[in-house]
């Protein structure tokens, strides 16, 4: 007890950037532990919150940077397996803050991932508006049809959960469509009930 309150008094004398530069540097030590001898998940969130409490001006080189938001998308994983939705998000979402400006050229997979996950966590807690973000983003960057695919079916599936079902349809059979599936856009009410009586 009494090395605890000794330990947090001298953590109170530091001032804000101080208390931010020793977060980093001890989180960066045990990245590099981690990264070395392979331990165990506690570790590894341990690790992570500390470089992500402290300050981002410490990451000197951008290789520094995409390590950590690699280190921040294993951590999420995880949190995923765990079933801490939220959690996990607030992971992506600092990893995507680490990565550069060019990220979706020079970084592309760890990007791809990275938002991806973000989509999955952003549904499953119910956050719409971030989710339309992350797919946007996909969307817009992703190098190929098949790469946009998880951002297409979150994107389906909001608009389903906000009763858009007219809109969720369209996007629906486009998708399915590119997919090599032969389906109309649109078709008469008697149309879809004799498919349904032949099925």
């Amino acid at each position: 007890f009494c090395h605890d309150r000794i330990h947090e008094a001298a953590y109170n004398i530091l001032d804000a950037r101080n208390q931010r530069l020793r977060h980093s540097q001890y989180g960066l030590a045990l990245c590099k532990h981690i990264i070395e001898y392979q331990c165990d998940d506690s570790m590894l969130f341990t690790a992570v919150d500390q470089v992500n409490r402290g300050d981002p001006t410490t990451i000197m080189y951008p290789e520094h940077g995409k390590w950590i938001a690699f280190l921040n998308l294993k951590a999420g994983k995880k949190a995923m397996e765990m079933a801490a939705f939220a959690f996990a998000l607030t992971l992506f979402e600092q990893g995507m803050r680490l990565l550069h400006e060019e990220h979706w050229l020079n970084d592309y997979q760890l990007s791809l991932e990275l938002f991806d996950c973000a989509l999955k966590c952003s549904y499953a807690i119910g956050d719409h508006k971030k989710l339309h973000v992350f797919s946007e983003q996909v969307i817009s960057s992703a190098k190929s049809f098949e790469d946009k695919l998880n951002a297409k079916f979150y994107s389906f599936s909001s608009l389903c959960d906000a009763s858009m079902f007219d809109e969720a349809i369209k996007k629906g059979i486009w998708v399915l469509s590119m997919l090599g599936e032969d389906l109309p856009f649109s078709t008469s009410r008697s149309h879809t009930l004799a498919i349904i009586a032949e099925t």
